[in-house]
């Protein structure tokens, strides 16, 4: 499932991360794992790039991990078409794993990004 924040700066990664992995414990079964990511919105992260965008991967636990080459791939590619659509590199904060670990210090910015029509 891919699921994307496009202006909402009061959900923080780690609160969408953990209802998704509670969500999807107990329901929608199909659904083996989860990429959360951002378009016009930025994140912080502790000694990273200030107006970087999120790619987050998660695995749902008890059930097969999507194919990892494969999500590099569509991360790859969506990076590259937005850094060509902004005429620019992107800056990207990637995380994957099971549970978000790790996205405990990733709070959403209020930097000014360039809105994106897609």
């Amino acid at each position: 499932m891919f699921l994307v924040n496009d202006g909402d700066m009061a959900l923080e990664p780690a609160m969408v991360l953990n209802a998704l992995g509670r969500s999807l414990k107990e329901h929608f079964r199909s659904v083996n794992g989860v990429v959360f990511f951002t378009v016009n919105e930025t994140a912080n992260v502790p000694y990273y790039h200030p107006a970087a965008r999120l790619w987050m991967q998660l695995d749902v636990d008890n059930r097969p991990p999507v194919d990892g080459a494969f999500l590099d791939r569509i991360r790859a590619a969506w990076f590259s078409h937005l850094a060509s659509i902004m005429g620019e590199p992107v800056g990207a904060i990637s995380f994957a794993g099971r549970n978000g670990v790790g996205v405990d210090n990733v709070k959403m910015s209020n930097s000014k990004t360039m809105r994106l029509q897609l």
